[in-house]
């Protein structure tokens, strides 16, 4: 798991990243896998790389001038609205309002 958690990290916003690339670089199988990783770290290997996806583009959200569509994309989301559904989700907020909230 360790070793999973950080090609993770290494690759959470590469869009191509998926439980089948994880799957092949730690040479396990999906239900073994998935036991395992809810068991170390309490939650499924698409809520974790979803976290990680988040919290990056929340950075670049407070720390860049980039669209916010553009840090959708760098952050590893392909579809705009599920991330800002998933942004909301999380932080209760959009990331329009984030970005007004830390510009001021």
């Amino acid at each position: 798991v360790k070793k999973a958690v950080q090609y993770i990290v290494e690759n959470a916003c590469d869009e191509q990243l998926t439980l089948s690339s994880v799957l092949k670089h730690v040479n396990m199988s999906r239900a073994t896998f998935s036991r395992h990783f809810q068991s170390a770290l309490g939650q499924s290997f698409t809520h974790f790389l979803q976290s990680i996806r988040l919290e990056a583009a929340r950075n670049q959200l407070t720390s860049t001038d980039k669209s916010i569509t553009e840090i959708a994309y760098e952050s590893g989301f392909s579809n705009l609205s599920h991330f800002n559904s998933l942004f909301k989700k999380r932080w209760d907020m959009t990331p329009r309002d984030l970005r007004m909230m830390t510009k001021k």
